[in-house]
């Protein structure tokens, strides 16, 4: 079987693999950025006083609602367990009701020796008035205990005051304070959201308008071992500085498991028409040595069906990597044109048994006699 040398696989994938998709914009050239957090916050007290325990230190990843601070609160506390008694106390009321049924008994008995001429009417409207103050009471009682149990919800909400929580999913830049220390009006801790990362871009004045929200650029970061990202564009400056002849693009960066640092340095390159581009990191892992099968020989080809997108991709690669096919090749004509070619074979045999190793990786590939 001939083999020829092909220069570099890598670019025939990052060329092919996911043609249609995605380009780079020939008009844009690469720019300078900045990779920063999406938020940065101070985080500090809404009550004054002497701070009793800290919950997260520098660099901590915390989650929304995890505790950073708390003040020292006894007074406080005391203060919940008073009104919280005090809310639930119904003897005064009890007291109340039964004064009230008394005064309506009286009241009743003297209708009837008022019918007698036994009592007079000035002394009947006397019980009167006095079985319906009674009433009253029982009423004035019961708004009492509705005030002790908002007198308890503000307690609880002035105790909750002195315990400072995060407002989201952050990590702890910086910490001002420490145990012991008093805090009024100064922040606790500087906090920041990394998920998503913003890429701040100073672009040239004559793209204005080439630019615009949901448009993706790849982002590689100034730093070793960082790999290229897509960044989805958010911001478009709608005001251009005249001095430096330039305006400002932000860019999101999504980073849910905090790998990429905030306050790197990058370069970014937009692509074109908004599409997401190939995932060209994961792929330059493949092979440039290797020689691939030339499909225009006689013989048994075994072809797969070509990823559509990056993730895919992602894992087509992974997975004839570990089957250890290194011949692969984009067909672009002839009966497959579009299919991915793993290996071209004279014997029948040698051709089954690679596509037995891919059936173990999970990848379907199918037989075709040339």
């Amino acid at each position: 079987m001939r083999r020829l040398p092909l220069p570099n696989p890598t670019l025939v994938l990052l060329a092919t693999l996911l043609a249609g998709r995605a380009g780079l914009a020939q008009d844009i050239p690469e720019l300078d950025c900045v990779i920063e957090p999406s938020d940065i916050v101070d985080v500090g007290s809404a009550a004054p006083g002497v701070i009793e325990e800290l919950g997260a230190d520098r660099s901590d990843v915390i989650k929304k609602g995890a505790v950073i601070a708390r003040l020292e609160s006894g007074v406080e506390r005391a203060t919940l367990t008073l009104s919280r008694v005090r809310a639930g106390l119904t003897t005064a009321i009890e007291f109340r009701v039964e004064n009230a049924a008394f005064e309506q008994r009286t009241w009743e008995r003297n209708q009837a020796l008022y019918k007698q001429s036994s009592i007079s009417e000035q002394e009947l409207d006397k019980l009167e008035t006095e079985a319906r103050l009674a009433g009253l009471q029982v009423r004035q009682e019961q708004d009492n205990k509705r005030i002790a149990e908002l007198e308890f919800l503000r307690a609880r909400a002035a105790l909750d005051r002195r315990v400072i929580h995060s407002p989201v999913d952050r990590v702890v830049m910086e910490r001002f304070k420490s145990v012991g220390e008093y805090v009024e009006d100064d922040a606790i801790m500087r906090i920041a959201q990394l998920d998503p990362l913003y890429v701040e871009a100073i672009v040239p004045v004559e793209y204005l308008g080439q630019i615009h929200a949901g448009m993706v650029a790849e982002v590689i970061p100034a730093v070793s071992g960082q790999p290229t990202r897509s960044a989805t564009v958010t911001r478009v400056d709608r005001v251009a500085d005249a001095a430096s002849s330039t305006f400002g693009v932000r860019l999101s960066l999504p980073n849910p498991d905090y790998q990429v640092p905030g306050g790197l340095r990058c370069r970014l390159t937009f692509m074109e028409g908004g599409k997401t581009p190939p995932a060209s990191t994961p792929m330059a892992s493949a092979p440039e040595k290797k020689a691939v099968a030339r499909p225009e020989e006689n013989g048994y080809l075994l072809i797969a069906e070509r990823p559509t997108d990056a993730s895919g991709t992602r894992s087509f690669l992974s997975k004839i990597k570990q089957a250890g096919v290194t011949d692969f090749q984009v067909l672009n004509g002839g009966p497959y044109k579009g299919t991915v070619s793993l290996g071209l074979f004279q014997q029948r045999d040698n051709a089954l048994q690679r596509k037995a190793r891919l059936a173990a990786q999970g990848l379907n590939a199918r037989l075709v006699t040339r």
